[in-house]
């Protein structure tokens, strides 16, 4: 009778680890993987926009024939008739833009608190999920996978406007929509963000019509890898 209340007894003990058990990973897992994601793309996007800014601050796009992408008509009156890209060059330079992104992916630095190896994988503790800062760095660590710059749209944008009396101010900015894979132990998906970038300014004698208001944006096509 007492061997059968003792087994009894244990039994209940067994269920109610296993029930507080189920609650905890339950738990975890439902406050932990949103968590986890969101740093890592946060780290991610940071990184490789300070990666990209630092790319083309730079090299390739400080010719400077680079305004030559620009095709800039006015008429007789110096008035702005059009503005268009001079589309040979422009798909030149955009790709060895692109080229020159992909073959330097090493230098992308992606600063964490949490530990990362070379290859895009970052492990986040599972104490992250208690939202106490005395648990953050506790327990196992989840792998999560990013494959950085996974694809890239690159175009240009031009922006006319005056500046000061019978001059235009010609900008000439650099449009990347970048995008990286997220693999996690609970889904795959794509993220990233959209950067713009002034790689070249001029000015030049003309003006813009009153029809056409104080600025002209004009984008080329796009490049994509």
């Amino acid at each position: 009778m007492k061997f059968r209340k003792r087994k009894n007894k244990w039994l209940l003990y067994i269920i109610m680890i296993f029930f507080i058990t189920w609650k905890n990973i339950n738990y975890v897992g439902n406050n932990l993987i949103d968590k986890i994601e969101n740093i890592v793309k946060n780290n991610v996007n940071k990184g490789v926009y300070n990666y990209v800014f630092n790319m083309f601050d730079r090299d390739i796009l400080e010719d400077e024939e680079l305004m030559n992408v620009i095709k800039l008509t006015l008429n007789s009156e110096d008035e702005v008739v059009s503005v268009d890209y001079n589309f040979s060059l422009a798909y030149k330079y955009l790709t060895d833009g692109m080229n020159n992104l992909y073959d330097n992916l090493t230098n992308i630095q992606i600063d964490t608190d949490y530990d990362k190896r070379e290859d895009g994988i970052f492990f986040v503790p599972v104490g992250l999920a208690y939202n106490n800062m005395l648990l953050d760095y506790l327990g196992f660590k989840i792998p999560c996978k990013v494959n950085y710059i996974s694809d890239v749209d690159m175009g240009f944008k031009t922006k006319v406007s005056d500046y000061g009396l019978n001059n235009l101010l010609i900008e000439l900015y650099l449009c990347i929509n970048v995008k990286n894979e997220l693999m996690s132990p609970s889904s795959f998906y794509t993220f990233g963000e959209s950067y713009e970038l002034i790689i070249a300014s001029k000015i030049v004698m003309g003006r813009i019509p009153n029809y056409l208001g104080d600025t002209i944006e004009k984008s080329s096509s796009i490049v994509s890898s």
